[in-house]
């Protein structure tokens, strides 16, 4: 029997069941409600609704204290190929830190907290990172579950969210249900996050167009473009990048993160996030003599790490390789303590594997599923905190402001 596209095939009969079992319970159970923050996370927020096709499109009601009441009216977006539409509403003009109800038409209210201001916390600005998110629904809801019991402000994931390969729109159903239910803070709250693009988003993985990712940008309120620069406040930024799934790394691209990065120049946490990492610590190309001869990882070394460290980049967020990541500081490729720190490698919840021995640029690696909590504080100081799938610390790291 052929495996289930971006599954080891060992796992493809029981995880079909399983996937096919928890689609058909998403038709019983209450329509799953899920929060993202493209746009202006302190001021803004997508509300998104899984719904059956054919559902009716009702007004979006939102609740915010000291304010009347208002509605705004959703779209709806199909799944492809699917039984599935999501119903969508872009919220505008709320306060930075603002409890906020959502209620797409008779349904319970969705509970949500815009952004905070960073510059009026108290504390760091919380911020859960990961990639590669679902093999199995399971591990999907187990880590999100004690990530989010850390209680953050945003999630910004790593791309291959529900292993579709562009081509299995009830893995991207299951992946909504799951994320609703498990990705909620301790008081009950959805927590909204962003996510850049990944391989298992698009048929052929590498070298696509944005009709090659149909989930992906049906899911995600991101217009015909998986490149973004979500800041958040006057210090902080991410820039979503595109590791080479539906564009080029070099070109274009290149010139849009030269532009993004000189945009931010004044702001001491700019961090770039993607997908297939610039320093990769498992897959060996063939004919390769470690896994940094990866050809989409010397294309990104070539063309955007030099505009990293021009601009003052202390950490970049990346993904992929299904295992744990901690490089030593890098600069022109070599440890400089005033270089970048690329923290990885997209193991949410997925099968783990071996970090290729006697690489000099990794301080530390790790087999094991988990996420990373980053503490901004003021002024752009980074703590990193490393917890696995079963809420151990098991590494930090402060990173300095560029």
């Amino acid at each position: 029997m052929p495996g289930w596209p971006g599954l080891p095939a060992v796992h493809a009969p029981r995880m079909r069941t399983a996937l096919l079992a928890c689609a058909a319970a998403i038709l019983a159970a209450a329509d799953p409600v899920y929060i993202t923050a493209f746009r202006d996370p302190l001021h803004a927020m997508e509300a998104h609704r899984l719904v059956a096709a054919g559902a009716e499109l009702q007004p979006v009601t939102i609740s915010v204290a000291g304010a009347p009441d208002r509605q705004v009216a959703p779209i709806a977006v199909p799944l492809p190929g699917t039984t599935w539409v999501v119903q969508r509403a872009l919220i505008d003009g709320l306060p930075a830190g603002a409890e906020v109800g959502l209620r797409f038409g008779d349904q319970p209210a969705t509970r949500v907290r815009t952004v905070p201001d960073p510059a009026k916390l108290d504390r760091p600005l919380r911020v859960v990172n990961g990639g590669d998110t679902m093999h199995k629904p399971e591990w999907l809801a187990k880590t999100a579950k004690v990530m989010c019991a850390k209680d953050p402000d945003l999630i910004v994931l790593g791309g291959d969210l529900a292993y579709e390969d562009g081509r299995n729109g009830e893995r991207v159903a299951v992946w909504i249900r799951t994320w609703a239910e498990s990705a909620v803070a301790p008081d009950g709250r959805a927590i909204p996050f962003v996510s850049c693009i990944g391989n298992h988003e698009v048929q052929g993985h590498y070298n696509g167009t944005p009709e090659k990712a149909p989930f992906y940008f049906a899911m995600l309120p991101i217009g015909a473009t998986p490149l973004h620069s979500v800041d958040v406040g006057d210090e902080i930024s991410f820039i979503l990048l595109d590791s080479g799934h539906v564009t080029k790394v070099a070109g274009k691209q290149t010139e849009w993160l030269h532009g993004e990065l000189a945009a931010r120049s004044k702001r001491p946490a700019v961090i770039p996030v993607y997908h297939y990492p610039a320093w990769p610590v498992v897959k060996v190309p063939k004919g390769g003599k470690d896994p940094s001869d990866n050809e989409i990882s010397k294309q990104i070394r070539a063309n955007w790490v030099p505009l990293f460290e021009a601009a003052g980049v202390r950490v970049a967020l990346e993904h992929d390789q299904h295992t744990y990541k901690r490089t030593v500081p890098l600069k022109a490729g070599q440890p400089d303590p005033t270089g970048i720190i690329y923290l990885g490698d997209g193991a949410w919840g997925v099968d783990v594997r071996k970090v290729f021995p006697g690489l000099t640029w990794l301080a530390k690696g790790a087999e094991v599923r988990h996420g990373y909590l980053l503490e901004i504080a003021r002024g752009g100081g980074i703590a990193v905190t490393a917890i696995d799938e079963d809420g151990t610390v098991f590494d930090q790291v402060s990173i300095a402001p560029r």
